[in-house]
């Protein structure tokens, strides 16, 4: 009976034991050693795929909720330590609005046995994590608990809105290609005309008006321009900027209002910075969305508001670095991975379209450079701003009006465009220039015109019904050779890659819509010498 009560759980008596009885006895006793050894290999199995899942796995109990038992990777998710996780609640790392829906899930696991629903959580960190939560009742070790899995599908969830807010740019980047086309044509008009109108009315109040038309369509240019930069498809109109001075005088543009909100400015500039290859416009635009965006965070505190520039230069990778930090609340970890993204907003309805951040990326992202955000605790928001020196590769080849080039003699020049009034100003802003010009609506017609007379330049759209600027390019170039390096184009809008690497290959130089009058007699003096 000793032996018995210690665990033995086969015996014979004394007396009684015939052959097939042993038999029996011991084939039951291999059977139940067989069945020990596989439930003993199926708990190791069980341990290994437990501990090394990658996903976390805990064991709840189900009337306090705290955890029985835990895998490493669940430890790993929600960045607690062992010692600390074992007194967590469910209610102490869930990140919903809702607690009761939590709540209701595992009801419904007690009561129907299983449940699969998705939920957030928050880690020791204070990072939000998405998880698809599976969660079954189970027996462990004599007792009731529920075996919860945690899938962490963050990062798909951050992949597929990547995808989301690529499409939608590639959308809306088509979209505003051809608004800037529709745009830039009626806007070159406004601009040249007004140009017209103040060389020809010197002196009267008529050419102050027109300066003003010509400064508000130039204004609405770079708008133009700015939107196509947040699709990335705008090509920057690049020169050499300082860029401590691009933040003094964007700062002193806003002067007065940080000032009447109690905002102090501070600067930290090195004074050894390179000149930036960059468009001053659009740099300035970025910093400004910046100022803007730091004041209203530091509107909602009323202790210290202080907004600090610094600058200088990472000589390890050639790159200039410009940080804006303000002394707000600080950008919650929640939406951080969010600010980027297009209309995406925390501001109330009509004070924020969400596009002032994108925009910056885009414009920066565009330059080559980068830019992201820093959290520091108790000391508000730090964006940082990554700019290479040097001007990247694949730049557009456009000819900026830095400096007035001397006159050239009188040629004759053929101007193609399938837009009558573009075509029209064209010719007389070289004709007042001295050159004889003719003009054809597209590039079958200038074929014609060539055919039956010689011309020094051509000054030809990109596109064009019938044969567009590239055609017109080739067939000229097998017609007439000399004409090789004596073309200009006209862009009105975004590039295609096949465009640009047609541009990249013949180093024809370009003209931008909208142009201004300087802008022309410079490419056409450039390319005349």
């Amino acid at each position: 009976m000793m032996a018995v009560e210690q665990g033995a759980q086969d015996y014979v008596i004394k007396g009684s034991v015939d052959g097939p009885r042993l038999a029996r006895i011991l084939a039951h006793a291999v059977q139940r050693k067989r069945a020990e050894q596989k439930l003993r290999e199926e708990e190791a199995r069980y341990r290994v795929l437990f501990e090394e899942s990658p996903d976390g796995i805990v064991m709840l109990d189900p009337t306090t909720l705290l955890p029985l038992e835990f895998n490493t990777q669940a430890l790993r998710q929600l960045g607690y330590s062992a010692e600390e996780f074992a007194r967590c609640r469910v209610s102490d790392y869930e990140a919903v609005e809702n607690p009761d829906e939590t709540r209701a899930h595992l009801k419904r696991v007690l009561r129907e046995g299983r449940d699969e629903f998705r939920t957030r959580h928050r880690t020791k960190g204070g990072e939000i994590r998405d998880v698809l939560v599976r969660a079954q009742t189970i027996r462990l070790a004599g007792r009731d608990a529920i075996h919860v899995v945690f899938h962490d599908f963050t990062e798909r969830r951050r992949a597929e809105e990547r995808v989301r807010q690529s499409e939608k740019l590639a959308t809306m980047g088509e979209l505003l290609a051809g608004v800037a086309h529709e745009l830039n044509n009626p806007l070159t008009v406004v601009i040249g005309q007004a140009a017209l109108l103040c060389k020809t009315a010197t002196g009267t109040p008529a050419a102050a008006r027109a300066e003003k038309i010509c400064e508000a369509a130039t204004r609405c240019a770079r708008i133009v321009m700015n939107f196509l930069a947040l699709a990335r498809q705008q090509p920057s109109e690049r020169a050499a900027v300082s860029l401590n001075r691009v933040v003094q005088d964007t700062v002193e543009l806003l002067a007065y209002e940080l000032r009447v909100t109690n905002v102090e400015v501070h600067f930290a500039l090195a004074d050894d910075l390179p000149s930036l290859w960059a468009d001053r416009h659009q740099i300035q635009q970025v910093i400004v969305n910046l100022v803007t965006n730091a004041h209203h965070a530091m509107s909602e505190i009323s202790s210290l508001r202080r907004l600090t520039f610094t600058t200088w230069h990472d000589a390890t990778d050639g790159r200039i670095v410009l940080e804006v930090a303000d002394t707000g609340p600080g950008i919650p970890p929640e939406i951080r991975a969010r600010i980027f993204d297009p209309f995406f907003t925390t501001k109330p309805p009509g004070k924020g379209t969400g596009l002032g951040l994108p925009i910056c990326q885009g414009i920066i992202e565009a330059h080559g450079g980068t830019i992201q955000v820093e959290d520091r605790p108790e000391h508000g928001a730090v964006f940082k701003v990554r700019l290479p020196v040097k001007a990247p590769l694949g730049v557009e080849r456009e000819v900026v009006a830095a400096e007035e080039l001397a006159p050239v003699p009188a040629k004759t020049i053929l101007v193609v465009d399938d837009e009558p009034e573009i075509a029209a100003l064209l010719v007389e802003i070289l004709s007042r220039d001295g050159h004889q010009v003719d003009a054809a609506a597209n590039g079958v017609v200038a074929l014609e015109k060539l055919g039956k007379q010689t011309y020094d330049l051509i000054v030809s759209d990109m596109k064009m019904p019938k044969l567009d600027g590239p055609g017109l390019y080739r067939e000229a170039e097998t017609r007439h050779p000399e004409l090789r390096g004596r073309f200009v184009f006209l862009t009105g809008d975004t590039l295609s890659a096949a465009t640009l690497e047609f541009l990249e290959q013949t180093g024809v130089p370009t003209l931008k819509k909208p142009f201004t009058w300087e802008t022309v007699l410079n490419v056409i003096r450039r390319v005349a010498k």
